[in-house]
């Protein structure tokens, strides 16, 4: 993109082939980046059934429980095994 850009100010610039001043140079160079800009907002990069499509899949689904039971009753199992597992918290048997 910026390739382009440049080309085109390069191209332009040689039509010209000397400025007055800067206000000249800055107005050629916005006229420039203002059509570049119209180009790229006529575009359109996806169609319509495109986009319907990848809005339709990425809807979110609801995820799958990986344990049974409540939250709770799944909390308590880790907090057990991770008591379990913890050396400090052991009594000696």
């Amino acid at each position: 993109m910026q390739e382009r850009a440049n080309r085109e100010l390069k191209r332009r610039s040689r039509v010209v082939q000397v400025f007055p001043s800067r206000r000249p140079l800055i107005r050629m160079l916005g006229a420039v980046f203002s059509e570049m800009d119209e180009d790229w907002e006529a575009r359109r990069w996806f169609s319509e059934e495109s986009i319907a499509q990848a809005l339709a899949s990425a809807a979110p689904a609801a995820p799958s429980r990986a344990y049974e039971g409540t939250a709770e009753e799944h909390a308590r199992r880790i907090i057990d095994v991770v008591l379990a597992d913890n050396p400090i918290g052991r009594r000696a048997a």
